[in-house]
């Protein structure tokens, strides 16, 4: 399954650069701006992903869910 994985990674590689030799496109260029606009959506997004993380992390650290289990738990089975 892993070669099968690389083989399509490799497959997609390869369709890229042919499609923009055809249609004569700047890969590197198209590829640099979809760097930066990655880059900006990061950090846009990071403070989110970061508080979502940490309130997981508290939320199983400090034994809360399996109190929430405990509650629920009979009502739910």
């Amino acid at each position: 399954m892993e070669t099968f994985s690389d083989l399509i990674i490799v497959a997609f590689i390869v369709s890229v650069l042919v499609f923009s030799i055809f249609h004569s496109n700047d890969s590197f260029k198209s590829f640099v701006e979809g760097v930066k606009d990655g880059i900006r959506v990061s950090i846009r997004i990071f403070p989110s992903v970061f508080a979502l993380i940490l309130a997981v992390e508290m939320f199983t650290k400090t034994e809360a869910l399996n109190i929430l289990i405990g509650l629920i738990g009979p009502v739910l089975s």
